[in-house]
């Protein structure tokens, strides 16, 4: 084994790790900018929540396919990386967070954004595969 492989892997996981940080970040930020447009829409409750949850989930795939992007192979297993990130620091945040909100919405918020997070490192993996070298398309 020579230098240079231990110093590719230290590379590797140093991509994988800022990946999965600014794929979160990204989905962080996005999810507070649609937050203060939607608060000053003035919508009802329920559909201020079911816009919040959808917007999560939207920037939440962004932010999984932009850890995917950064990490370069394994994109699933970077959305999924987001995904624990997601998980991991709404239960870390627990009851403060969910208070003065329905008792489905924390549980909704997290795990559907967590989906959506896998999906969107999924969704790159599949368009990376889809345009190598190797893939050609029937015409």
């Amino acid at each position: 084994m020579t230098l240079e492989a231990p110093k590719r892997r230290s590379l590797a996981i140093g991509r994988s790790a800022a990946g999965a940080v600014i794929g979160y970040v990204l989905m962080l930020v996005g999810t507070i900018v649609a937050t203060a447009v939607t608060s000053r829409m003035g919508l009802p409750l329920p559909t201020y929540l079911t816009s919040y949850v959808a917007s999560a989930c939207v920037f939440a795939a962004i932010g999984g396919y932009i850890a995917a992007v950064v990490g370069r192979h394994r994109g699933t297993l970077h959305g999924s990386i987001v995904a624990v990130l997601i998980v991991a620091l709404a239960l870390l945040a627990g009851p403060e967070a969910s208070r003065n909100q329905p008792t489905w919405y924390p549980a909704v918020l997290t795990f559907s954004s967590a989906v959506c997070a896998v999906f969107g490192g999924y969704l790159c993996s599949r368009l990376r595969r889809s345009h190598s070298a190797g893939h050609f398309r029937a015409q």
